[in-house]
């Protein structure tokens, strides 16, 4: 058998990631004064809006993928990759937006938009705190007390 623990330790971040999704998601639309869904309502909003985003994601790549196909260096360039994340982008905070409208009481599709920007701006944030933390503790230069980050003489 494979590696068993790779499994779980896909499994406990899948539940880690939408645990902290179901929590920024909440925490998102406190920013915006919208009413905050308990936390399993907003663990079931983070999931659909995940997989919607996902699939908008994967359809922009596809057609980017399609227009290319004839080039020689195919969607693989990076004016065209740059492209796909501006418009998927886009494309994300309309479908964001629209879905928290429809889903979410007294909320209109621009404050749903608004949502979608508190939650990114959010994520930044927790990506800068983890990323401060590891490099504090000196991850990135194998721990610390490591050779990487002594003088050499």
């Amino acid at each position: 058998m494979g590696a068993p623990w790779a499994v779980v330790l896909l499994v406990v971040c899948a539940v880690f990631a939408l645990l902290i999704g179901a929590v920024v998601l909440q925490l998102a639309c406190r920013m915006c004064r919208a009413r905050t869904p308990g936390f399993g309502a907003a663990l079931i909003l983070f999931l659909v809006i995940t997989f919607l985003n996902g699939v908008v994601g994967f359809g922009v790549g596809m057609v980017a993928q399609l227009a290319t196909s004839g080039a020689s260096h195919g969607a693989t360039t990076p004016a065209v990759r740059i492209v796909v994340l501006v418009v998927t982008l886009l494309l994300n905070l309309l479908v964001s937006g629209r879905f928290y409208s429809a889903t979410l009481e007294d909320v209109s599709p621009g404050k749903g938009m608004l949502i979608w920007l508190a939650q990114q701006f959010l994520y930044f944030l927790i990506a800068v705190a983890v990323g401060a933390l590891l490099f504090l503790l000196g991850l990135p230069f194998g721990g610390l007390g490591s050779p990487g980050l002594s003088p050499v003489y």
